[in-house]
Protein backbone atom coordinates (compact mmCIF):
# COMPACT_ATOMS: atom_id res chain seq x y z
CA UNK A 1 0.00 0.00 0.00
CA UNK A 2 1.61 3.13 -1.23
CA UNK A 3 1.77 6.80 1.36
CA UNK A 4 -1.01 8.31 -0.56
CA UNK A 5 -3.61 5.27 -0.17
CA UNK A 6 -2.38 5.18 3.55
CA UNK A 7 -2.87 9.46 3.83
CA UNK A 8 -6.55 8.70 2.01
CA UNK A 9 -7.44 6.00 4.57
CA UNK A 10 -6.44 7.48 7.52
CA UNK A 11 -8.18 10.53 6.31
CA UNK A 12 -11.70 9.04 5.75
CA UNK A 13 -11.30 7.18 8.89
CA UNK A 14 -10.89 10.05 10.86
CA UNK A 15 -13.70 11.74 9.23
CA UNK A 16 -16.47 8.95 9.61
CA UNK A 17 -15.04 8.61 13.35
CA UNK A 18 -15.99 12.07 14.10
CA UNK A 19 -19.11 12.38 11.91
CA UNK A 20 -19.95 8.89 13.93
CA UNK A 21 -19.33 11.00 16.97
CA UNK A 22 -20.95 14.18 16.34
CA UNK A 23 -24.47 11.75 15.56
CA UNK A 24 -24.03 9.79 18.24
CA UNK A 25 -23.28 12.49 20.81
CA UNK A 26 -25.68 15.62 19.04
CA UNK A 27 -28.45 13.73 17.79
CA UNK A 28 -29.10 10.41 19.18
CA UNK A 29 -27.83 10.77 22.85
CA UNK A 30 -29.59 14.17 23.49
CA UNK A 31 -32.61 12.73 21.61
CA UNK A 32 -32.83 9.68 24.55
CA UNK A 33 -32.05 11.85 27.34
CA UNK A 34 -34.63 14.36 26.63
CA UNK A 35 -37.66 12.11 25.81
CA UNK A 36 -36.87 9.49 28.77
CA UNK A 37 -33.66 9.66 30.20
CA UNK A 38 -34.16 7.88 33.17
CA UNK A 39 -35.74 4.58 32.11
CA UNK A 40 -33.55 4.43 29.25
CA UNK A 41 -30.20 4.35 31.03
CA UNK A 42 -30.72 2.13 33.18
CA UNK A 43 -28.22 -0.50 32.90
CA UNK A 44 -26.23 -2.76 34.88
CA UNK A 45 -22.59 -2.25 35.03
CA UNK A 46 -22.02 -5.52 35.06
CA UNK A 47 -23.64 -6.41 31.89
CA UNK A 48 -22.09 -2.90 30.24
CA UNK A 49 -18.75 -4.47 31.20
CA UNK A 50 -19.46 -7.45 30.06
CA UNK A 51 -21.22 -5.89 26.96
CA UNK A 52 -17.64 -3.75 26.66
CA UNK A 53 -15.69 -6.54 26.10
CA UNK A 54 -18.12 -8.48 23.60
CA UNK A 55 -17.55 -5.28 21.61
CA UNK A 56 -14.11 -5.25 22.08
CA UNK A 57 -13.78 -8.53 20.67
CA UNK A 58 -15.72 -7.19 17.37
CA UNK A 59 -14.90 -4.02 16.99
CA UNK A 60 -11.31 -2.91 19.33
CA UNK A 61 -10.79 -0.21 21.23
CA UNK A 62 -13.70 1.68 19.18
CA UNK A 63 -16.22 -1.02 20.38
CA UNK A 64 -15.39 -0.34 24.09
CA UNK A 65 -16.65 3.12 23.31
CA UNK A 66 -19.35 2.81 21.16
CA UNK A 67 -21.11 -0.30 23.94
CA UNK A 68 -23.11 2.35 26.30
CA UNK A 69 -24.79 4.20 23.08
CA UNK A 70 -25.45 0.96 21.39
CA UNK A 71 -27.45 -0.28 23.82
CA UNK A 72 -29.03 3.10 24.69
CA UNK A 73 -30.47 3.27 21.41
CA UNK A 74 -31.29 -1.05 21.51
CA UNK A 75 -32.98 -0.46 24.75
CA UNK A 76 -34.75 3.01 23.41
CA UNK A 77 -35.61 0.27 20.39
CA UNK A 78 -36.96 -2.31 22.39
CA UNK A 79 -39.10 0.23 24.76
CA UNK A 80 -40.62 1.78 21.61
CA UNK A 81 -42.03 -1.08 19.74
CA UNK A 82 -44.83 -3.32 20.71
CA UNK A 83 -43.09 -6.13 22.05
CA UNK A 84 -44.65 -8.72 23.71
CA UNK A 85 -44.14 -8.95 27.12
CA UNK A 86 -42.95 -12.23 27.12
CA UNK A 87 -40.07 -11.17 24.75
CA UNK A 88 -39.33 -8.11 26.16
CA UNK A 89 -39.52 -8.30 30.14
CA UNK A 90 -36.57 -11.00 29.94
CA UNK A 91 -34.27 -8.21 27.69
CA UNK A 92 -35.42 -5.87 30.66
CA UNK A 93 -34.68 -7.99 33.08
CA UNK A 94 -31.13 -9.07 32.02
CA UNK A 95 -29.86 -5.39 30.52
CA UNK A 96 -31.18 -3.86 34.08
CA UNK A 97 -29.72 -6.57 36.13
CA UNK A 98 -32.77 -7.06 38.27
CA UNK A 99 -36.13 -8.62 38.28
CA UNK A 100 -37.72 -5.42 38.65
CA UNK A 101 -36.97 -3.87 35.51
CA UNK A 102 -40.08 -4.80 34.11
CA UNK A 103 -42.10 -3.09 36.71
CA UNK A 104 -40.13 -0.25 36.52
CA UNK A 105 -40.68 -0.13 32.83
CA UNK A 106 -44.51 -0.29 33.40
CA UNK A 107 -44.81 2.58 36.27
CA UNK A 108 -42.25 4.88 33.85
CA UNK A 109 -45.06 4.14 30.88
CA UNK A 110 -48.15 5.02 33.27
CA UNK A 111 -46.46 7.57 34.66
CA UNK A 112 -45.68 9.01 30.61
CA UNK A 113 -49.12 8.29 29.68
CA UNK A 114 -50.58 10.49 33.17
CA UNK A 115 -48.20 13.30 32.20
CA UNK A 116 -49.08 14.10 28.73
CA UNK A 117 -52.90 13.04 28.88
CA UNK A 118 -53.32 15.97 31.48
CA UNK A 119 -49.98 18.39 32.05
CA UNK A 120 -50.04 19.04 36.33
CA UNK A 121 -49.21 22.48 37.25
CA UNK A 122 -46.99 22.91 39.79
CA UNK A 123 -49.97 23.57 42.29
CA UNK A 124 -50.46 19.98 42.58
CA UNK A 125 -47.25 18.72 43.08
CA UNK A 126 -47.71 17.57 46.43
CA UNK A 127 -50.42 14.86 45.31
CA UNK A 128 -48.03 13.29 42.51
CA UNK A 129 -45.72 13.17 45.35
CA UNK A 130 -48.16 11.40 47.38
CA UNK A 131 -49.31 9.19 44.10
CA UNK A 132 -45.30 8.15 43.77
CA UNK A 133 -45.19 7.24 47.13
CA UNK A 134 -48.76 4.90 46.81
CA UNK A 135 -47.02 3.49 43.58
CA UNK A 136 -43.66 2.48 45.73
CA UNK A 137 -45.72 1.34 48.13
CA UNK A 138 -47.55 -1.10 45.77
CA UNK A 139 -44.96 -1.85 43.94
CA UNK A 140 -43.11 -3.20 47.36
CA UNK A 141 -46.09 -4.99 48.45
CA UNK A 142 -46.36 -7.01 45.10
CA UNK A 143 -42.95 -8.29 44.97
CA UNK A 144 -43.07 -9.31 48.34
Amino acid sequence: VTLKQRTVNSIVYTVSFWVVKFVTGNIIEVQLYAKSGGDLMRMHPVVMLALMMLFEGIMGITGMFMTVPVMAAAKYYMLSMNMPSAVLDPLLMCIEGTEQGPHMNFVEQQRAKRQKASPEDEEDSDDSDFDDEEEHEMSRINVA
